[in-house]
């Protein structure tokens, strides 16, 4: 593959893989989706990108469920989704991630959801 034996000349690629649940087969198919990651300024525009920003599916005073737009690229949202599962199954603090917005009392999320919030929205836990 191309980018395997290039991808030591991209900068961030060496910070990205320092992630021990990233591999080199994640790594290449978000690079191939994505091209260049230093283009985007904020995680957002990455997961309006790839499709997996949180929508409120409601109208007028109704205020129904919240779920992921899937407006985006599809490949690039099955990537980000497959680093965030090993993200959650191997490094510890993206399990307490999950474990706390799955369980928490006031609006638990569901396991999707949790993953799409593992991948960098911006939020954190309160304590």
């Amino acid at each position: 593959m191309f980018y395997i034996r290039n991808a030591g000349k991209i900068s961030y690629v060496e910070n990205i893989l320092a992630i021990n649940s990233v591999d080199e087969n994640i790594l290449v198919g978000i690079l191939t989706e994505m091209r260049d990651i230093s283009r985007f300024d904020e995680t957002k525009e990455i997961q309006k990108l790839s499709g997996m920003g949180l929508v409120v599916c409601g109208f007028g005073k109704h205020k129904g469920q919240t779920t992921i737009s899937h407006r985006g690229l599809k490949k690039l949202r099955y990537w980000l989704f497959q680093a965030s599962k090993s993200a959650v199954s191997h490094a510890d603090e993206f399990k307490q991630l999950h474990v706390y917005y799955t369980t928490r009392i006031c609006n638990p999320l569901k396991k999707i959801q949790s993953s799409e919030i593992g991948q960098g929205s911006g939020t954190e836990p309160r304590k």
